[in-house]
């Protein structure tokens, strides 16, 4: 994962509208094949299953997962917290890692400063991490053809990235309409933004393309659960 080349993310989101079931946001299975692109894997070559190695390699220089500007975040969670309050707003998620390992859900506006805060044990940690890179990244095959930027549909189904103490992170990414996922590294400057976002500093390489295939839809209905399990909208 260490020697690609640059590429740029889109990184703003346009809320859709409308109001769906959460059960049918979250991203599933879709390998469908666009007029711009053909689906093709080789059996054997896996840059899933050495993200799955750079990221086993890594796991104890993790700080948090961060996750923002995706359908599983502005929309999946925001219509959960809305249930019980209405106008809610979820503008980012940090799944931070410590002695306790907390969940931190950021509602909009930030500088009124309403954070929902959980705990996870060390064992539903292990979990999450698991069913996200080894069971849903692992097994990902290679797409040989692919759209030329990432993502080629909008909105993002789901991104997180996966920050370490060295000031570098890792990326996913996922939209469902076109099936793919996308890996990258990149760097931050161990700051933070006014917004509370983590700042980003650049992307290293072009990054690679998988095919999702269904493998994210359980870590994400498994991330969906914890998360709102957790953590309450914050009391006044």
């Amino acid at each position: 994962m260490r020697n690609t080349v640059f590429a740029s993310i889109i990184v703003a989101v346009i809320l859709a509208t409308g109001i769906l079931m959460t059960s049918i946001l979250i991203p599933g299975g879709n390998t469908t094949t666009t007029s711009t692109t053909t689906n093709t894997t080789t059996p054997g070559q896996g840059h899933g299953a050495l993200a799955v190695q750079y990221l086993e390699s890594r796991r104890d220089d993790v700080l948090f997962y961060w996750m923002c500007n995706s359908t599983f975040v502005n929309v999946n969670l925001t219509e959960y917290y809305r249930q019980s309050t209405p106008g809610a707003f979820v503008d980012g998620v940090f799944l931070k890692r410590g002695a306790t390992n907390t969940i931190n859900v950021l509602f909009a506006p930030y500088d009124l400063n309403v954070t929902g805060h959980g705990t996870i044990s060390e064992a539903d940690w292990a979990s999450l991490s698991g069913s996200l890179i080894n069971d849903s990244v692992g097994p990902m095959e290679d797409a040989l053809s692919h759209p030329e930027y990432f993502p080629s549909t909008w909105p993002i189904d789901f991104f997180v990235h996966i920050y370490f103490d060295d000031d570098t992170f890792f990326y996913l990414g996922h939209t469902k309409s076109d099936g793919f996922a996308f890996i990258q590294n990149g760097t931050w400057s161990g700051g933070y933004l006014s917004n509370g976002w983590p700042e980003m500093t650049g992307f290293t390489g072009s990054g690679y393309w998988l095919i999702e295939g269904g493998h994210l839809r359980d870590a994400l209905v498994n991330l969906y659960t914890t998360i709102t399990q957790a953590v309450a909208y914050p009391s006044p």
